[in-house]
C-alpha cells in the first residue's frame, strides 16, 4: 500500500506533538502517546499510523531534550537571586546618563546554590548580566572565568518596534 501524503502526515504529527506538548504538558503529550501506539498496535499494517507515531515520537523526544517550554528565570522575575556561571564574553558599555557598567554574557549553571542545566544535554543557559558595582569595572575579567553575581533578576525589555528593525 502506498502512503499518499507522506510529508503532510508527519509534518503534521511533528507540529502537533510540540503544541500538545506546550500547551497541555507531558501527561497529555503521554496520553496522545499512548493513545498512538494502541491504534498502531491494533492495526499493525496501516502505515500512515505508523508515519504518525514515528514523528509524534521524534518531536515529543526533540521537545523534552531541549527543554523547548521551560522558562528557568520565569518565578525569580523581580527578585534577588544569585546566578553563578562561566563567563563567555563582556562588553563595557555606558548608559544614559553616562554611567559606566559591564555586561557579562554568563552560561549560567546554578540559580540561587541550585542546578538549572537539568535537561537531557546539560546545557547551561546565556544570561545577559549588567554589573553597576564600581568594584566591577575595575577587575581584570576575562572569558572563561567562573563568577557568582548577585542581584535583582529583571525581565529583557520586549520589542520597542514590532515588525521593523530594533
Amino acid at each position: 500500500m502506498i502512503i499518499r501524503r507522506p510529508l503532510f502526515y508527519s509534518a503534521i504529527s511533528f507540529c502537533l506533538a510540540i503544541l500538545i506538548c506546550f500547551f497541555s504538558g507531558k501527561l497529555i503529550a503521554f496520553c496522545v502517546l499512548a493513545f498512538l501506539l494502541v491504534l498502531y498496535l491494533r492495526n499493525l499494517n496501516n502505515k500512515i499510523i505508523m508515519l504518525i507515531l514515528i514523528f509524534y515520537v521524534i518531536s515529543v523526544f526533540n521537545f523534552f531534550i531541549y527543554d523547548l517550554g521551560s522558562g528557568k528565570f520565569d518565578d525569580y522575575i523581580g527578585s534577588n537571586v544569585e546566578i553563578s556561571g562561566e563567563i563567555k564574553n563582556f562588553k563595557v558599555k555606558k548608559n544614559s546618563q553616562g554611567d559606566k557598567y559591564i555586561q557579562l554574557e554568563l552560561c549560567a549553571d546554578r540559580l540561587n546554590g541550585s542546578n538549572i542545566s537539568d535537561n537531557l544535554l546539560h546545557r547551561p543557559h546565556t544570561v545577559l548580566v549588567n554589573c553597576y558595582n564600581e568594584k566591577f569595572l575595575h577587575r581584570k575579567i576575562v572569558p572563561g572565568y567562573e563568577v557568582s553575581v548577585k542581584g535583582r533578576l529583571d525581565e529583557p525589555k520586549k520589542k520597542s518596534n514590532p515588525n521593523c528593525f530594533d
